[in-house]
């Protein structure tokens, strides 16, 4: 898969997408979260789609508040090491701290 779909474009890109979506926030909102979310996820999935890859693509998103808590994630798969892929990207600043998870997954 490395190949076909570098595992440092989709990072790039979602790392673009959450600096769009977050870098000019200076508070967290919790009724802005929804649209954060649904906006890094779907503008993620526009560009993964210009690829034009044989590859279905999953986008989770989660965003909290920076309050001296932990946020940890996890992610177990079962899928061809070769072909598939998984990346996880943290982004964080004052305010907030973002994790946003890619799967791609050969068709």
């Amino acid at each position: 898969m490395q190949s076909e779909l570098e595992k440092k474009t989709i990072d790039k890109i979602v790392k673009e997408k959450i600096e769009k979506s977050l870098a000019e926030e200076k508070t967290f909102r919790s009724d802005k979260v929804k649209r954060w979310c649904d906006g890094i996820s779907r503008d993620c999935l526009r560009d993964f789609g210009k690829f034009q890859k044989p590859y279905k693509f999953i986008v989770t998103c989660i965003i909290n508040q920076r309050c001296g808590n932990a946020l940890f994630q996890d992610v177990s798969t079962f899928m061809d090491p070769v072909k598939d892929l998984v990346t996880i990207v943290h982004w964080k600043n004052d305010f907030l701290h973002c994790i946003v998870t890619v799967y791609a997954l050969i068709v």
